[in-house]
């Protein structure tokens, strides 16, 4: 017999295991620590054993049997065997009579089987509703062997007519998700869809009588019970262990000797956390490879313990309705870390919350539809039956988020209940999650909602340290605000030795607020009363934030955000700051700092800024340095760093100005030498890549020519989108009418009059610019000139850009090579289409144009910033890979000149 010769439309469970005991009756089949081997032909007889007792008591086909026990190698006998005769419905052991009393009623529960002896709460409630009780107990014979006790107890059976055993259509089980929101659900699965979904695992897997599964999960989940399946229906076996941990997996690796292991990706970050402190750990054991299931895990983490287990991680998708939805392939097969794989014998769509199906690349609800899907959702009690199913026009919408790339490949990015709300801001905790484990310091990271009077829900975060991290709430902050947008960033963190998990090691995000003791809405979340007297910048500080959030006491650890403030309360705090201190702050202080004593550190420390903006410092590529735009900020520049990866070293160039100190340029040529000679500070030498967005790209030419003329190399010259002002910028008026009259079929008359109103205001734009850049650097050259401070109104950066843009028509000619990255829609009746071509009049030497998808504002932003990254990497590698050319052509031509 092979591994996968059953028919689920023929076969049950209980048929394959028969066969698999003729035809190997001495196998092994369950093994467990410190206990004999069961062998097949061992599982047969207590299958069998079972089921004549549960016969005997007139239960048979539909009838659902509650089991109590323990989890282990009995409990999975004690399944087996009630699959033969009826339903089984692990539960777990430790619930109070009344949630027994309700469970037993809802479901239809027909008898109960307990451990002999056993006189606990789901006795009582058993005996209650007069539900007959079966008792079992260990017998000789290895792990799982097992026998009825007897007599048993209870009320009257409520006797089935049917005593034969069960079809393929029937139900082999009943049994209860793990509810990762704390509130789990009960699910029926026939014979046929079980055999189903197992016959793909097994061909996929290359699953033989050879291999064996390592069970480290609780049999009273569908986690637990699918593991429990594999083993048998392929002829292999079961290595049970009672609990998981770091250390007994890695012991059982060596002393049970399994193939292959099943875990979370909860479960799976910390064995690659105590991998990381004991290297070597894992030498010796004999798997072929990890299963990881039920959610995303990080790639930096499937790769690291790849690297310490020595065998592939196969990250997949599973529901207990769907069973396994999604998977990587086995080597040699192409595996996306990241990505729980392709679909598995089921159709994967993703919906919209209005319903409609979305785009590749588009976040939604993952719905599945296909043969082996459970119809049967039993989840509700009476009370709420009217509660909508979540079967849908043929479709199963899973709760679960996530999105499929052009290769097909699923990506979850969390639960859709999960994500937290914070005043109509959006925030998935995986993606936060996936920004905490980012820094090497953070072993294990949970983020989760928590209470919060205005906004509704704030953002927290559990966070387990690496031994002797010296890690700081601040740092963690400063270290997140370059990866997320400030909203996305906790307001409270809880460092621990570990996160709380259910126990089947599920991470319950919804009830961590109040494990955490947060919980309460009805009054400000406070820090930790401070002892000392506020400092004088405190005080004034402390004055601000009480008018800004309307409370009587502002303590010097109170985070102004968990005490009720939004981010229009931030804003306008900084306004009122601004004022009291004369000197200008950024936002993104507020989310710095934090607390009231976090933001007078901050602005007491605080120098005049550089322009260099370490978006992302590290990697071990050639930087890239991005000029800002016309804003002069470089916060929009954070997507576009994070889509590049971790690897590619990203540094913003801001504008001079921001602290209110220094006087903001007033001439292209010398902002480009001063961004020039900063850049140069962090790469003194090339090759240099670099570009600017938008008014960028002007600035970024200027650069190009300086670096040129100081016989610096230039591999890579990136202009994201910008617009030459030497270029026709309006259209004629029979291009207007060609462009706007299909679009609005108006009246000719109604066009001349809209083609003479915008042609009106573009001239005293025009006119108004122009005058208004004379007068105002006519002021800025003489407060140069002079010992006087230049005035707050002239000092704000972006108003300096917008003149310099003015400063002369023509762009100077760039004699080297760059790439144009152009917005694929752009204005369709305002611009000419010279202004977007003329770029070839001002790069002399090859100009690649690169359309990418959005408008001009769009690209930098999600979900079109995807598209800009690609095309720019691909520039960047190329650009690179070119550069190391030249250098080794140089190399070699000089070792010839030597030797010559």
């Amino acid at each position: 017999m092979t591994s996968s010769a059953f028919d689920p439309d023929k076969d049950t469970i209980c048929d394959v295991i028969r066969r698999w005991a003729e035809t190997q009756p001495d196998a092994p089949v369950f093994v467990a620590e410190n206990a004999a081997v069961l062998t097949f032909s061992g599982l047969l007889g207590a299958m069998e054993h079972v089921r004549d007792a549960l016969w005997d008591r007139g239960l048979g086909r539909g009838d659902r049997v509650a089991m109590v026990v323990p989890s282990g190698p009995s409990l999975a006998s004690l399944i087996f065997g009630t699959m033969c005769a009826a339903v089984p419905f692990p539960l777990k052991p430790d619930q109070t009579e009344t949630e027994f009393e309700a469970l037993f009623d809802r479901f239809d529960v027909r008898a109960l089987i307990v451990e002999e002896g056993d006189a606990g709460p789901a006795v009582k409630a058993a005996t209650g509703l007069r539900i007959p009780i079966l008792k079992v107990r260990a017998a000789n014979g290895g792990a799982g062997a097992i026998e009825m006790a007897g007599p048993d107890s209870g009320g009257e059976a409520r006797r089935s007519t049917a005593v034969e055993g069960p079809g393929p259509s029937d139900d082999c089980m009943m049994v209860m998700t793990s509810g990762t929101t704390g509130n789990g659900k009960a699910v029926s699965s026939s014979h046929r869809r079980r055999l189903r979904s197992m016959q793909f695992t097994v061909t996929d897997f290359r699953l033989t009588p050879e291999d064996r599964y390592l069970l480290a999960r609780p049999l009273y989940y569908a986690g637990g019970i699918g593991g429990l399946l594999y083993a048998p229906l392929s002829g292999g076996s079961v290595a049970f262990l009672p609990e998981f941990t770091p250390e007994r997996v890695l012991r059982a690796l060596r002393e049970l000797r399994p193939t292959w292991y099943s875990a979370g990706p909860t479960v799976l970050r910390a064995l690659h956390a105590y991998l990381s402190q004991h290297p070597g750990a894992a030498d010796g054991s004999g798997l072929r490879f990890i299963r990881a299931t039920s959610g995303a895990l990080e790639p930096g983490i499937a790769e690291d313990l790849e690297r310490h287990l020595s065998v592939p991680i196969i990250e997949s998708y599973s529901t207990t309705e769907g069973g396994r939805i999604a998977s990587n392939p086995l080597p040699p097969g192409r595996r996306k870390h990241g990505t729980v794989g392709l679909p598995i014998d089921c159709e994967v769509a993703i919906a919209s919350p209005e319903g409609g199906f979305l785009a590749v690349g588009e976040r939604g609800e993952i719905v599945v539809r296909g043969q082996r899907l459970a119809d049967i959702f039993e989840n509700q009690p009476e009370n709420a039956a009217a509660a909508p199913s979540p079967f849908k026009d043929g479709w199963y919408h899973t709760g679960d988020e996530g999105f499929l790339d052009s290769d097909g490949y699923l990506t979850l990015t969390g639960r859709i209940k999960e994500v937290i709300n914070r005043g109509g801001e959006k925030v998935s905790p995986a993606d936060v999650d996936a920004a905490l484990m980012a820094h090497e310091d953070v072993s294990e990271a949970a983020t989760f909602p928590i209470p919060h009077r205005t906004l509704g829900e704030e953002v927290a975060a559990a966070v387990v340290l690496r031994p002797g991290s010296g890690l700081t709430q601040q740092k963690l902050t400063c270290f997140l605000l370059t990866r997320l947008a400030g909203f996305k960033v906790p307001r409270r963190f809880f460092f621990v030795d570990a996160i709380p998990k259910g126990e089947n090691g599920k991470l319950q995000r919804y009830s961590l607020a109040e494990v955490f003791g947060v919980g309460d809405t009805s009054a400000p979340i406070r820090g930790p009363e401070e002892s000392r007297k506020p400092t004088a910048l405190e005080a004034r500080l402390a004055e601000v934030w009480k008018r800004v959030l309307k409370l009587d006491r502002i303590g010097l650890n109170d985070d102004f955000f968990m005490l009720g403030g939004d981010s229009l309360q931030a804003v306008g705090l900084i306004i009122e700051i601004e004022q009291e201190l004369k000197r200008t702050l950024p936002v993104a202080c507020l989310f710095e700092a934090g607390t009231l004593a976090g933001m007078a550190e901050l602005i007491e420390s605080q120098a005049p800024s550089g322009c260099i903006v370490p978006i992302q410092p590290s990697g071990t590529k050639p930087p890239f340095f991005c000029v800002h735009g016309n804003g002069g900020e470089t916060i929009g520049f954070y997507n576009l760093a994070k889509r590049l990866g971790t690897d590619q070293p990203f540094y913003g160039i801001q504008s001079v100005g921001w602290d209110g100190t220094a006087v903001p340029f007033t001439s292209s040529h010398d902002m480009a030498a001063h961004y020039v000679a900063a850049m140069r500070e962090v790469q003194p030498k090339g090759p240099y890549y670099f570009g600017g967005y938008s008014f960028g790209g002007r600035i970024a030419i200027y650069m190009a020519n300086i670096l040129r003329e100081a016989g610096e190399e230039i591999a890579l010259l990136a202009l994201l989108d910008p617009s030459n002002l030497a270029a026709r910028s309006y259209v004629t008026f029979d291009q207007w009418l060609e462009r706007n009259e299909a679009l609005t079929k108006a009246t000719r008359l109604y066009q001349t009059a809209s083609f003479a109103y915008f042609r009106s205001r573009k001239a005293f734009d025009f006119v108004y610019e122009r005058v208004r850049r004379v007068l105002l650097f006519s002021i800025w050259r003489l407060y140069r000139e002079r010992p006087h401070a230049l005035p707050k109104f002239m000092r704000r950066p972006d108003r300096a850009n917008r003149l310099v843009r003015l400063e002369h028509g023509n762009l100077p000619h760039y004699d080297g090579d760059a790439v144009h990255f152009r917005a694929q829609f752009a204005p369709r009746s305002t611009s000419h289409s010279d202004k977007r071509e003329s770029w070839r009049q001002v790069v002399k030497g090859s100009l690649e144009v690169v359309e990418v998808p959005g408008l001009h504002h769009e690209i930098i932003q999600e979900p079109y910033v995807a598209a800009l990254a690609e095309e720019l990497r691909n520039a960047l590698d190329r650009a690179s890979a070119e550069a190391e050319g030249s250098q080794h052509r140089l190399s070699d031509s000089g070792r010839k000149e030597m030797s010559g």
